[in-house]
Parts: C-alpha cells; structure tokens; sequence
C-alpha cells in the first residue's frame, strides 16, 4: 500500500514529460503545411537553413512573411507545373529570396532609372544629375518584389547598350529587345525593383556577351520560352539561363561555373552566384523607379 502513491507519481512524472515532448515537438512543426502533393513546406526550416549558409539577413519574423508571401506560392507552381524536389531545395536555389551580394566592399546607391536622353528641347533634366542609372552593354539586370506566374521568383535580364535590354518575359514569348523605359517601367512598379550588377574587371567580355546575346540569340535565332534543366541549348531558354549562355557562349566559358547536363537551373534569383573567379560582378545600382 506503501508504494501505491510512489507509483502513481512517477507515472504521473512521466506523462508530464511526454507531454512535454510532444507540446515542442508540434510546436516546431506548427508552422510545417503539407501541399497537395505531401510535399512539406516549412518556413522556419528554411530560415535556419538560410541563416547557417550566411544567406538570409531579415529577421525570422520578416522572413517569414516573405516566405509565405513569394516562396510558398512560387513553390506551388513548380510543383504543379510537374517538377520535383524538397521545399529546401527550391528556397535553396531561389536564394531565399534575399538579395544576391556584389563583391565584398561594393557601395550600391538608390537611384532611378533615367528618362530620354533627350526631349524636343534638348538635353533631359537628369542627365547632368549624379544620381540615375545610365546603362551599359553587358549590365545584368535582376528584378526583386514582382509578382510572377512564372515557377520561379523574380525576373533576369542583360543590357546590350545604354538604351536597349535583351530578356525572356515568360511562357508564350520568344527573345525580346526592349527599350530602358520600357523594361523599368515594367519592373519598378509598386514593390519591385531592379538590382543592377556590373562585372566591372571585364567591360570588353561584358559588351561581347551582349553582343552575342543580340546576334545569335535575338536576331539569328529568337529562343522559345520554356524551363528546362537542358542548360547549354540556346533553345529553348528561360530569362535567367539566357542571361547565363549570353556569357557563357559569348563571353568566356570560364566566366561562370559549369554544371553537368540535365542537373542544373538557373534561377533568377540565384543567376549571380553562378559567375565565379573575376567575372563575380559588382552591385551598382538599385533602381525604384524610372523618371
């Protein structure tokens, strides 16, 4: 009889702890959702995952709702466009959605991007200003905080002059040439903007890969818009992989990293991090808006 409440409080003891175990347990998975393909989709996951890869710079909370608002849907439309592959992995390629760095020292200035070089009356207002971007040939252009239909976040783009832009704008689209106005127009509504990068050690393979990019991937042949993991074909072709062959094929080989056949995409968001050695371009500008 003596033992009776010696028991009873130890099993008491160990529900508590169980309790415990499981409380936690469903606390760390609180914010997990499984997709309708029992793919696990888990914020808090991928913002440790993120900050231990010296990544991610927000906060946990600020990151968070960025993941929910951008990664997650974009992730639902990988997934139902047929593609494969763990939550993790598609953060992961999509940096996270934070903004690729330039090289270690870069100052990058808020500006906007310029109007007309010229109007009825001569030389526009901005023109003589420090502030404004003025473009140049071989400029890679990567648009942050646009909505896409696309399966993949954000946008890419390359210069081939001071008032021309080459980019892929999406399914059902062939290789366009745009004007300034046009494509900061576009990209610099509400929230959006556009992070421009220079590779400013090599100016002469910059011009050629835009060069390249507009003879034999424009005007020689118009790639059709369509994501694939085929890396090295010129057709079909998606915005950020055609900014990629544009100096892979027109530059230096060298100028960015090699990947093995059918195994690689290349990701708006992620394009920066695939040019490597002196060819690593530098953040120059963002631009918020076009006046």
């Amino acid at each position: 009889m003596q033992l009776a409440p010696k028991i009873t409080k130890h099993v008491w003891i160990m529900c508590l702890a169980l309790s415990v175990i499981l409380f936690s347990e469903n606390m760390a998975n609180a914010d997990a959702v499984e997709t309708t393909d029992n793919h696990t989709v888990n914020c808090p996951a991928t913002y440790q995952q993120g900050t231990d890869a010296k990544i991610i710079t927000q906060s946990k909370a600020a990151y968070e709702k960025t993941c929910e608002k951008v990664i997650v849907p974009a992730y639902h439309r990988y997934l139902n466009s047929g593609e494969t592959g763990s939550f993790e992995e598609f953060a992961a390629d999509n940096y996270y959605e934070q903004e690729a760095p330039g090289l270690k020292g870069d100052v990058t200035t808020n500006v906007t991007a310029m109007g007309p070089e010229s109007t009825k009356s001569g030389v526009h207002p901005m023109m003589n200003g420090k502030t404004g971007y003025k473009m140049k040939a071989g400029d890679i252009l990567v648009v942050y905080g646009r909505s896409s239909s696309s399966h993949f976040i954000g946008h890419a783009a390359i210069a081939t002059s001071s008032k021309y832009v080459l980019e892929m704008t999406g399914p059902g689209h062939k290789s366009d040439h745009h004007t300034k106005a046009n494509f900061f127009k576009r990209n610099t509504k509400g929230s959006s903007y556009v992070l421009v990068y220079r590779i400013k050690k090599h100016p002469t393979y910059a011009k050629n890969a835009a060069s390249y990019a507009y003879h034999h991937m424009y005007k020689g042949a118009r790639p059709s818009y369509f994501i694939s993991t085929h890396l090295y074909h010129k057709d079909p072709s998606y915005c950020s992989k055609y900014v990629y062959l544009s100096y892979y094929w027109g530059a230096k080989k060298s100028s960015v990293k090699k990947w093995p056949e059918y195994t690689h995409i290349v990701t708006p968001h992620g394009l920066v991090g695939n040019f490597k050695g002196t060819f690593k371009p530098n953040k120059i500008h963002k631009v918020t808006s076009y006046k």
